[in-house]
């Protein structure tokens, strides 16, 4: 097994290319971004095709914008500079193949939903919508309308996740329908790309044992009960699913499932209002949820980002009932590189963690937003950024080797790792 013998270099860019981007949004591991910034569904007739409005932006590029309406419909518009020409067959192709031009990334605004994944092959998008059908749709970036429309929620679709190989796509919503919807994906292999052939409903999960029913309690004025099942990730051999269920004031469980059978195998609050572990629960809005959470390469652990800092949970550690580790890192969000021992740790959401357990490098309030790049398993960091706003969205490419990650203020930042020194502490090849 080949070796490195230092830790790779890491050289990082970063360009504006919003003047605001939306907090709910998704990268591809193609470099594409889809992200809701307004409600506006394109009508056709009747008939509401929605979720159509993009934009395209090109990250070595600030100046280039490049507007579609609708994901593969026949639209060809040119950017207002004159620089480029972008046909739709221009589009098509780069959302097919994901060849970056010029060894750029490509970052695509779709309208009108609010919540998005890209299937792992970047192909296909999911959509979850709002008023009026709630509806999950999956768009073929090749194909001018929506390849599947299901309506199975009764309001807004908030989070969406595909497994790494596309076998499972999870949509959840919350309150006053909170409910996790589990999804088969059937794939045909198509020369060098799959088609995804049909979906169908496998679990459909609408409560949460002890908290069922979410309720106003008269005696303490607060909210109780079960609020919904938010941020997930399925393991890459696509055996467990770790998710957090949210419960409105009240403690939060991070439970993970073994699938495809859906059986429960760990249970664990988040939140406790005696114990120094974690923050205490009397903040029950989504900032005090989970805002990261991703498993390694291996399967063999995860790691999840909550009221600002880094835990990690080992499948062992599953399997036996422990705890959660806190890691003593800052971090709002954090993503583990598929291919090598690494990940991703992005901050900014929060300023001020004097509450939590342990000491940090930046218990004082921190403006901007900070990326490590991190060694597994040692979380020795190789590498850092500073960015001019808190980190809201984080992917690795498909080989590894390139990191895009979103900013508050519309900031894209790239990192691309030099593989040419290697280190068979941090590399390990598949």
């Amino acid at each position: 097994m080949d070796g490195f013998s230092a830790d790779p270099q890491v050289v990082w860019s970063a360009s504006k290319l919003f003047d605001f981007v939306s907090f709910r949004g998704t990268i591809s591991s193609a470099g594409v971004f889809a992200s809701s910034h307004a409600n506006a569904s394109i009508r056709r007739g009747d008939t509401q095709i929605g979720h159509q409005h993009v934009v395209l932006r090109r990250m070595d590029d600030p100046e280039f914008e490049f507007r579609m309406s609708g994901l593969g419909a026949a639209c060809h518009r040119y950017d207002d500079s004159g620089k480029t020409k972008v046909t739709q067959e221009y589009v098509q192709n780069y959302l097919r193949t994901g060849i970056l031009p010029a060894n750029a990334a490509i970052l695509c605004v779709a309208d009108a939903a609010s919540s998005f994944e890209w299937s792992p092959n970047g192909r296909y998008l999911a959509t979850g919508s709002g008023n009026p059908d709630y509806a999950l749709r999956i768009f073929d970036s090749t194909e001018p309308d929506s390849v599947f429309t299901f309506v199975r929620h009764a309001t807004w679709i908030y989070y969406l996740y595909w497994s790494a190989k596309g076998t499972y796509l999870v949509s959840s919503s919350h309150v006053p329908d909170p409910r996790m919807l589990i999804w088969k994906c059937e794939w045909e292999e198509s020369g060098n790309d799959q088609v995804l052939k049909d979906i169908s409903l496998i679990h459909e999960v609408t409560d949460f044992l002890p908290h069922p029913k979410f309720h106003y309690d008269k005696l303490s004025a607060k909210w109780r009960g079960f609020y919904g099942y938010k941020r997930g990730a399925i393991s890459p051999d696509e055996k467990l699913l770790a998710v957090s269920a949210s419960m409105r004031n009240s403690s939060d469980y991070l439970v993970v499932y073994r699938l495809p059978e859906l059986r429960e195998i760990y249970r664990r609050t988040l939140r406790y209002d005696d114990d120094n572990r974690t923050i205490p629960s009397h903040v029950v809005d989504a900032e005090s949820q989970i805002t990261g959470i991703d498993w390694t390469r291996d399967g063999s652990s995860l790691f999840f980002c909550q009221e600002g800092a880094l835990y990690s949970l080992s499948l062992s550690e599953a399997e036996s009932g422990s705890d959660v580790r806190l890691r003593f890192i800052s971090g709002d969000e954090c993503v583990c590189n598929p291919q090598y021992d690494l990940i991703a740790v992005g901050q900014g959401y929060y300023f001020d963690r004097s509450d939590l357990p342990g000491n940090y490098e930046d218990n004082v309030e921190f403006i901007g937003g900070r990326i490590k790049i991190l060694r597994l398993p040692d979380l020795e960091a190789i590498s850092e950024f500073v960015a001019p706003a808190g980190i809201v969205g984080m992917r690795w490419s498909y080989d590894g080797t390139r990191l895009w990650c979103t900013c508050r203020d519309g900031t894209a930042v790239e990192a691309k790792l030099d593989l040419t020194a290697k280190t068979e502490s941090v590399f390990r090849e598949h």
